[in-house]
């Protein structure tokens, strides 16, 4: 079996090329996926948790946030959409706003729910999209992301809920710290860190004066889109 769509065109080709070869080597017949209906379907797999036709299936991968109505085997109906990113995209590019990147042992994504279990999303709420346009089953989480942008991009220097690192102003690598020092919920940081994170220790600023948490926004961010959910 091989995924036929949807997806990226160059890695639906690939595969289908791979798929084609070792049908061809083992003399087996090769049967065409769609890839959001197997998602679907997974509900089907094991017994104790057989969904029977038909059924709602909330689709929310990496590239893939929808709706829909599952009758049978070939047969759904789309009901809703996302309107821009998907839900994993959205994920990741928050992650990476927050200065987590694909450096580390756990995808971006993973490593933005990670850092939210740290984090207390009412210190840093953020809005629930579509709100004003509720009862419909379309999705958008490109505002959410911007709203997390704007949170990062102020001038208000990152605070650490796990440690010492401090800033003053929007300078590189500050999020990236901070979001470490909450992700690893170590406070010791290296002198190199430390000579980055310490500008305006103490500059007498409390925390209302600097930007949420690293942590915090995490949180608040994977609570508005769950909620969206």
């Amino acid at each position: 079996a091989v995924t036929c769509g949807p997806g990226l065109l160059p890695c639906l080709r690939r595969g289908a090329e791979a798929a084609l070869q070792l049908a061809a080597t083992a003399d087996l017949p090769l049967l065409q996926v769609n890839h959001v209906e197997a998602h679907a379907l997974v509900g089907r797999l094991l017994p104790e948790s057989r969904c029977a036709f038909p059924f709602l299936a909330l689709v929310a991968s990496g590239g893939h946030t929808l709706l829909m109505l599952v009758e049978g085997a070939g047969r759904r109906t789309l009901l809703g959409t996302t309107q821009d990113d998907a839900m994993g995209e959205a994920f990741d590019k928050v992650a990476r706003l927050l200065g987590l990147d694909d450096g580390g042992l756990a995808h971006p994504g993973r490593q933005l729910e990670l850092l939210a279990a740290h984090g207390d999303a009412a210190r840093c709420p953020l809005p629930i999209p579509l709100q004003a346009q509720r009862g419909r089953p379309d999705f958008s989480f490109s505002g959410l992301k911007s709203a997390v942008s704007r949170v990062v991009g102020g001038e208000r220097a990152p605070r650490s809920r796990s440690g010492p690192a401090k800033g003053r102003g929007r300078r590189p690598g500050q999020w990236q710290l901070a979001a470490r020092h909450d992700l690893d919920g170590d406070a010791d940081v290296d002198d190199a860190g430390r000579a980055a994170a310490d500008v305006g220790e103490d500059d007498g600023e409390g925390d209302e004066a600097r930007a949420p948490a690293p942590a915090d926004v995490a949180a608040g961010f994977q609570h508005a889109a769950v909620e969206h959910l």
